[in-house]
């Protein structure tokens, strides 16, 4: 059986279709691009708004360190004038206090100044084999009370003053003192406790009976040495 040529042309296209591979389309997509193009924009917008806000975040902080330091430095301004002034009030206190003790014992009419009679006797103290034992000078006759406050009212000087009282217990006299040294704050108080006694030889003296340093008296063996001390002053 014959065919025409129109019958093999349409066997072979027919064939030809069947069996050669399907050829990739490559179709141009401008959506998808511009899409892209829009996310990748999109993206940048965010960094810069991202950049901004922290810009803005660090400024932020940044104001904050600064009045926190301020507030830190104002506080410690504030806690200094506190404590000088407390120290202020202290010492004003300190003072105040004195000022009513010394008004009020200056007011009690037990309270008074020995006689010039008894700031005139010899100062002595009596030893353990109960000797009364002076200072005396030829020039300058014996050592008195009143040549003891003398000498303390002589220490007082730039860098350290002296305070001075006296009071009555009883048949001691007592005269107080208090010396400060001002650039230190430094303090010692000393009581000098007389009584006036007569000696076995019948002569009327003004014994010192205690000596107490800053709140602890002086042991009667000690007290020989502060009058050797008192009697190289004194004749100096």
């Amino acid at each position: 059986m014959s065919s025409t040529a129109a019958e093999i042309e349409r066997d072979l296209e027919a064939r030809f279709r069947k069996t050669a591979p399907p050829q990739r389309r490559v179709e141009a997509q401008p959506d998808s691009v511009s899409l892209l193009l829009e996310r990748v924009s999109g993206l940048l917008d965010d960094q810069t708004l991202y950049r901004r806000e922290i810009g803005s975040l660090r400024e932020e902080v940044s104001v904050l360190k600064s009045g926190l330091a301020e507030r830190e430095a104002a506080h410690e301004r504030a806690v200094r004038d506190m404590e000088a002034e407390l120290t202020f009030l202290r010492e004003e206190n300190k003072r105040l206090s004195h000022y009513v003790e010394t008004h009020i014992r200056r007011g009690n009419p037990l309270h008074s100044k020995p006689s010039e009679a008894f700031l005139g006797l010899p100062l002595v103290i009596r030893s353990e084999h109960d000797e009364y034992l002076g200072v005396a000078a030829p020039t300058k006759g014996a050592f008195t009370p009143k040549g003891l406050v003398g000498l303390i009212q002589k220490s007082a000087s730039a860098s350290r003053s002296v305070d001075m009282d006296w009071d009555r217990d009883r048949d001691h006299w007592i005269l107080k003192v208090l010396t400060t040294a001002p650039e230190t704050g430094c303090e010692q108080a000393l009581v000098f406790m007389l009584h006036e006694v007569r000696t076995p030889n019948r002569n009327l003296v003004a014994r010192l009976a205690h000596l107490i340093v800053d709140g602890n008296e002086v042991p009667d063996n000690f007290l020989l040495g502060f009058f050797k001390q008192l009697r190289d002053t004194f004749n100096s």
